[in-house]
């Protein structure tokens, strides 16, 4: 049978003379049945598939079997339909004795597959049992399953980064009013306070900025000057009336702009680390708690019993060093072998061990794998084992076990909280600097 739309039997001269008409009845049966089945179509479709994976090995075995399994759906309907199946299968032996069937690709014939196996298959007369509608429900739904089921793995498991490397566009918004300027005489000062309406940095690298305008980590910065890492600037910007989502594209925008940076995307395997539950069981440490019903809403709505706030600049955070500190509700707070946090989600405490080398002693990406929902308490303590050791990116080995001193984090992080750090490596896009230069002071 050749053709797709509209198949054609193509008959060799001569075999009327060869066959009876048993025979030929039979394998006209056959080749109905394959038009019935739209094989020549699937045939085209996996041909297709073999084309783009054709250096997968699964994807030549998965064809054959399609020749194998079709070849014998359509020997079954034959005796189904009334054929002797001593004459059909001497029909098939002679057509093969007599005539060679041309190899071309989408085309099905009575003499394809394996020729021993059919042979006995149909002297057996062992046709399967039609599927009942309820068994090819099943079969459907377990071929769904088979496809989406990865599909669904990868968009759980892979780095939430992913997708967020994409230059604004030409129309992106725009900050009314942006000063740029290096940064200088601030004491090694970093650090920002956004108001509705404005942002103000201070001594933040390009590095710095990159990160939080695409909200990427730093290993997923690639090339640039040595410059974008150890400058510092100070950035005050306005856009009265602009809501909160917009103003990390404006950043973005004003990179372009002003820093004249570009970029382009790509895709690259790096070291990560999947925090995990270390417990089998899935019993977190006595050190996360879930933050109680009611003690910690959303930002922006008052807590019942509340004054309102006054009017004036927020207070200030409290420090790391006080042991009586606690963290506003949906914050952390940062200190040397530290983290306290209230009403965080599990989310922003994997964001805070990959984004904060200085304190957690690495630097890569952390991607929540736990699967805890909600938000959570926990004051975390551990040793600042890069302390005194030449900067935040410095390798250095673990500190002596003196009295008193905290445990290491890894160790910590299963001892107090109860999850685990697990190094793998995962694709994430990255993003590669194409060009970039300082801005002028204004």
């Amino acid at each position: 049978m050749f053709g797709l739309r509209r198949p054609a039997l193509v008959w060799p001269r001569g075999i009327d003379d060869r066959l009876t008409d048993a025979q030929i009845d039979a394998i006209l049966l056959h080749e109905i049945a394959h038009v019935r089945r739209r094989d020549n179509l699937t045939s085209a479709l996996h041909m297709a598939v073999q084309t783009i994976f054709w250096f997968h090995p699964l994807t030549w075995w998965i064809g054959s079997r399609l020749v194998d399994e079709r070849e014998r759906a359509c020997d079954e309907d034959v005796v189904r339909g009334g054929s002797e199946p001593h004459v059909y299968a001497e029909g098939i032996l002679k057509t093969c004795q007599y005539f060679v069937e041309s190899p071309l690709a989408c085309v099905a014939g009575v003499t394809g597959s394996d020729l021993k196996n059919r042979i006995e298959h149909i002297m057996k007369d062992d046709a399967h049992t039609a599927l009942h509608w309820s068994k090819r429900m099943l079969l459907s739904a377990a071929l769904v399953a088979a496809i989406a089921g990865p599909v669904a793995i990868g968009i759980v498991t892979s780095a939430r980064l992913d997708a967020q490397v994409v230059a604004p566009a030409a129309d992106a918004p725009r900050f009314e009013v942006a000063s740029v300027k290096p940064n200088e005489g601030s004491g090694g000062r970093i650090g920002g306070r956004g108001a509705p309406g404005r942002l103000d940095l201070t001594g933040m690298s390009l590095r710095r900025l990159i990160r939080q305008a695409y909200r990427i980590h730093d290993s997923q910065i690639i090339g640039g000057p040595e410059w974008i890492g150890a400058q510092g600037f100070d950035i005050s910007a306005t856009a009265p009336g602009a809501p909160p989502d917009q103003m990390r594209v404006m950043l973005q925008t004003l990179l372009r702009d002003r820093f004249k940076l570009t970029f382009h995307p790509e895709r690259r395997d790096l070291p990560v680390y999947a925090l995990i539950v270390a417990r089998s069981d899935g019993r977190l440490g006595d050190g996360l708690k879930r933050t109680p019903d009611g003690a910690c809403l959303p930002r922006g709505a008052a807590l019942a019993g509340t004054p309102p706030s006054t009017s004036g600049p927020p207070p200030a955070p409290p420090s790391p060093f006080d042991p009586d500190a606690k963290a506003a509700c949906g914050s952390i707070i940062f200190g040397p072998g530290r983290l306290l946090a209230h009403g965080v989600p599990i989310d922003m405490f994997a964001d805070a061990l990959g984004g904060l080398p200085a304190i957690t002693t690495f630097n890569r990406i952390v991607q929540n794998q736990t699967g805890l929902e909600g938000t959570f308490d926990f004051d975390f303590k551990f040793a600042n084992e890069l302390a005194g050791r030449g900067g935040p990116f410095a390798p250095a080995p673990p500190p002596s076990a003196t009295p008193g001193d905290e445990p290491a984090m890894f160790t910590a992080l299963q001892e107090q909280l109860g999850l685990k750090l697990d190094a793998r490596r995962a694709n994430v896009e990255v993003l590669v600097i194409d060009s970039v230069q300082k801005p002028d002071a204004n």
